[in-house]
């Protein structure tokens, strides 16, 4: 038996059928992911889609462009991509600096380039954050603990309360304390993001002890961040353990 159409459903259908493009990509969505006391009807979906991406809707065009990128025709979803972006529907800038940064479309210059224009558009930590991070580690541009350092401290005060932000803020400053030769304040940064859950920093934070000579704090952390299921961390505490 066919499921009775809701009210909400019905209304959305109407609005589409005469035209209405929010009405268009809302059942998309719901159709798309199953939400809205809608069960999930991809073909449904996509017929919606169409016809959004018909009346020229930027999102259509975003939406259409992560459908082909899944159906691995590549060139034409980053067409789609920039074609939304140019028309208005900035939320994309992210998704093109996730295509660019992986396989098979990996451009590392082009990924820093959206993820830099995400980061200005959205005003978001976690954006901010990416876009520092590869100034900090030169990925698609030279090298520069200034720039990279400006991105994280916009990023540290639109964190706000989010708590995964906050670390990964104090990680990044770690680092750049780390590369400007001042241990004690990058030993306190990776501490600050450990105890929030960033449990990786345990290996860099183990890394300085060690080269301190304090190999004690180093196989604590080393141990640390091996509980913790952090990968680098396991192989660096066998050695220091066989060597004492």
């Amino acid at each position: 038996m066919f499921k009775k159409m809701t009210e909400r459903e019905k209304g959305l259908r109407e609005k589409a059928e005469s035209g209405d493009a929010d009405a268009m990509i809302q059942l998309f969505l719901d159709y798309a992911h199953g939400t809205n006391d809608i069960k999930a009807n991809e073909q449904i979906a996509v017929r919606w889609l169409n016809m959004a991406l018909e009346a020229g809707d930027a999102r259509a065009m975003g939406y259409k462009g992560i459908l082909l990128h899944k159906q691995k025709k590549y060139q034409k979803a980053v067409e789609l991509l920039n074609d939304a972006y140019e028309a208005g529907f900035k939320d994309v800038a992210f998704t093109l600096y996730m295509y660019y940064s992986e396989k098979p479309m990996l451009d590392e210059t082009k990924a820093t380039h959206w993820i830099e224009i995400s980061a200005n558009d959205t005003q978001t930590a976690s954006s901010q954050i990416k876009a520092g991070n590869r100034y900090l580690l030169g990925k698609g541009v030279d090298k520069d603990l200034s720039k990279g350092k400006q991105w994280i401290d916009k990023a540290f005060i639109n964190a706000k309360a989010d708590k995964n932000d906050k670390a990964e803020c104090y990680g990044s400053y770690g680092y750049i304390h780390q590369e400007n030769g001042e241990s004690q304040k990058a030993k306190e940064c990776y501490l600050e993001a450990i105890k929030m859950g960033r449990f990786e920093y345990s290996f860099l934070l183990a890394g300085i002890f060690e080269k301190e000579g304090n190999l004690e704090k180093a196989l604590e952390y080393y141990q640390y961040g091996a509980d913790h299921d952090v990968p680098a961390c396991k192989p660096e505490l066998k050695r220091l353990k066989k060597m004492g």
